[in-house]
């Protein structure tokens, strides 16, 4: 996807849901101040995200 940038393929639906899933999970982490829950689900978070908004900009686009 990074390369090509086609997204066809790829649910928005599901990525925004995996969006989520890592926001309240790096929000659990903060609550509970455990860096390695932080660490990773802010680092999915940041790449799925990345992903989404690529998908949401190639569908406004069409």
């Amino acid at each position: 996807m990074i390369k090509t940038g086609d997204t066809a393929a790829i649910s928005a639906r599901m990525y925004a849901l995996t969006v989520v899933g890592f926001a309240l999970w790096t929000a659990f982490g903060i609550l509970r101040t455990e860096w390695p829950i932080i660490l990773t689900n802010s680092i999915c978070f940041c790449l799925s995200g990345y992903i989404l908004i690529r998908k949401i900009r190639a569908h406004m686009q069409r």
